[in-house]
């Protein structure tokens, strides 16, 4: 998934998960590179897209 900051100030992006809890989720590049588990929040540059990998299996 893409989280999508569109104002210009950085923020902090915080994901819930309801019934179904992804096993592991991991930052990733648009190629899905893995570029490791965030530790808390997930920071969002101003006007920057964050690109998230949940795997479910």
């Amino acid at each position: 998934m893409r989280l999508w900051n569109a104002g210009e100030k950085p923020v902090k992006a915080v994901l819930a998960w309801n019934a179904v809890k992804p096993r592991r989720v991991v930052r990733s590049s648009p190629f899905e590179d893995d570029r490791g588990e965030p530790a808390g929040p997930i920071e969002l540059p101003p006007l920057g897209i964050v690109t998230v990998r949940a795997e479910i299996r």
